[in-house]
């Protein structure tokens, strides 16, 4: 059974999406009617195609991973435990970034800060980085509960 890969999904529609909003900004600047509000909207995608994109990459063991040294120095048992500590520090990190843009959106929710031009709540851009926060750490507790477990998860695709 295939996967749905949701963090996929979202980024190849939100790029796409920010290619045909650039390019209609292109046409109207050529044609001396330039649009004031596509700056900001192909920012916003931006910002969420780079954090979808980051959370299927790290899913999918597409992020670099330096493990020579791991596998030169380490046995079997050494991996292991590295791998578990590589995922309480990811999973820290996550948990870190989660909270911060959850804070963060609060704060300019409370305030009512908005994009100049659009008028758009600027917690449009910062849902995303609350987005990749937990679903990289839900999978960083998983990959870490199966390097707990024994499980090889190197030679499954994970990104332990």
């Amino acid at each position: 059974m295939k996967k749905f890969h949701f963090d996929l999904i979202v980024s190849s529609i939100v790029l796409v999406a920010m290619t045909v909003v650039i390019l209609i900004q292109i046409v109207f600047r050529l044609m001396g009617r330039p649009l004031s509000w596509t700056e900001e909207v192909a920012r916003w995608m931006l910002v969420w195609a780079t954090f979808a994109g980051s959370s299927y990459a790290f899913k999918n063991g597409g992020l670099i991973r330096v493990d020579f040294f791991v596998k030169k120095l380490f046995k079997k048992r050494g991996r292991r435990i590295t791998d578990i500590a590589a995922m309480v520090f990811m999973t820290a990190y996550f948990v870190l970034l989660g909270v911060s843009a959850a804070t963060y959106m609060q704060m300019t929710i409370n305030k009512g800060q908005t994009y100049p031009i659009t008028k758009v709540p600027y917690a449009i851009t910062l849902i995303s980085l609350i987005y990749c926060g937990l679903s990289c750490c839900i999978f960083a507790v998983k990959e870490g509960w199966k390097a707990y477990r024994c499980e090889d998860t190197q030679e499954k695709g994970g990104n332990v």
